[in-house]
C-alpha cells in the first residue's frame, strides 16, 4: 500500500460532488495538488485508489472506468456522510 492512499482518497472524495464527472478529469484534479507534486506514476495510482473507493461503495461508476475519457464518478452512499457531505 503507498504511502500517499490516504492523501490521494481525501483529494478524490473532495473533488468528488453528486453529479457524474470523468475520470479522466477527477485524475486531472488530483493530480494538480501540491501535496503529490512530482510522484511517479501519480495519474495511475489516482486512478487504482478511484476504483478502490468505487469498490468500497465511496464512489459510484457509470461506463467502464478502464477508459477514463469515458467513465465516470460521483459520491456514493459511503461517500457521504450524514450531513450530506463528503465523508
Amino acid at each position: 500500500m503507498s504511502e500517499h492512499n490516504d492523501t490521494i482518497d481525501a483529494l478524490i472524495l473532495t473533488a468528488a460532488s453528486n453529479e457524474w464527472v470523468k475520470i479522466a478529469l477527477m485524475i486531472s484534479k488530483v493530480f494538480e495538488a501540491p501535496a503529490l507534486e512530482g510522484i511517479d506514476g501519480l495519474a495511475q495510482m489516482v486512478a487504482e485508489r478511484i476504483y478502490t473507493l468505487v469498490d468500497a461503495g465511496r464512489l459510484a461508476a457509470q461506463g467502464n472506468m478502464r477508459r477514463w475519457r469515458e467513465g465516470e464518478v460521483r459520491l456514493g452512499e459511503k461517500g457521504i456522510d450524514e450531513k450530506g457531505e463528503a465523508a
